[in-house]
Formats: C-alpha cells, sequence, structure tokens
C-alpha cells in the first residue's frame, strides 16, 4: 500500500488501506473482464491450463509438510 499511497495519495497510506480492505467492493465485473483477458491469452474453449504447484523442490527431514511426491521441476519423485 505504501508504494500505491506514495503516488496517488502522499503521506496518506492508511486511508488507500482502509479503501482497499473496507470499501464494498462488487467484483463480478472484474471478475468477468480477468476471465475473457485469460481465455484471449490462453486459447480459447478447448485450451487447457496446468498450474503445477511442486515446482520449488523441497528436500530433507526438517522442511513443514515435506513428503515424497512428484516434482515437475524435477521430473522424478524427490526426497
Amino acid at each position: 500500500m505504501q508504494p500505491l499511497a506514495a503516488v496517488v495519495a502522499p503521506g496518506k497510506a492508511d486511508h488507500i488501506q482502509q479503501f482497499i480492505t473496507d470499501s464494498p467492493w462488487h467484483t463480478e465485473p472484474l471478475e468477468t473482464l480477468l476471465a475473457q483477458r485469460a481465455e484471449q491469452m490462453l486459447g480459447g474453449n478447448d485450451a487447457v491450463l496446468i498450474i503445477d504447484d511442486t515446482c520449488l523442490t523441497k528436500f530433507g527431514t526438517k522442511s513443514v509438510g515435506v513428503a515424497r511426491q512428484y516434482s515437475g521441476q524435477v521430473g522424478k519423485i524427490t526426497t
């Protein structure tokens, strides 16, 4: 918020924060626009988007939530 406030409302970061978090936003128009833009970028109705959330390779015994799993980045099951 502070970088945004510095440009649009110098010294009023609290006001910008309150505006963003507490204002009654109608998100449907923005969600529709984002969906349309994504469809244009991804190739239409027959396109498929695959999100691989295993791209951050973790290993060791001390990391929280680490278990053997397939890693798209490594291309195999990691430990």
